[in-house]
This record gives C-alpha cells, structure tokens and sequence, in this order.
C-alpha cells in the first residue's frame, strides 16, 4: 500500500526482465557505468541529443 501526505501523482511502469545488468545515472540508463560515461561524453560532443550535459 502507498499513503501520500498530500494530493500526488504516481506513475508505476513494469515490464518483463530483460536479464542484463542495469545501471543509472542522471538521466541515463545503461548496462555498464562505462557506457554512462561515454552518454555524457556523447552529449558534450553534441552526438547525443541537444546542448550540454544536464545539471
């Protein structure tokens, strides 16, 4: 069961396992903290989606 204090919102997605390793960090989600590393490396580069890296 969840109680909220105050009027809110709750989004809860499921899927099926996908049986691989998972990793987040900021807006990224990968297998390894390595491929993190090389989404931020992406998006200074510009090869990622727009301007800079978040935050």
């Amino acid at each position: 069961a969840v109680t909220a204090m105050a009027d809110c919102r709750c989004l809860v997605l499921t899927g099926a396992p996908i049986h691989e390793p998972v990793n987040g960090h900021g807006p990224f989600v990968m297998n390894s903290y390595d491929e993190i590393l090389q989404a931020y490396e992406d998006v200074k580069q510009g090869r990622l989606g727009r301007g800079g890296v978040p935050g």
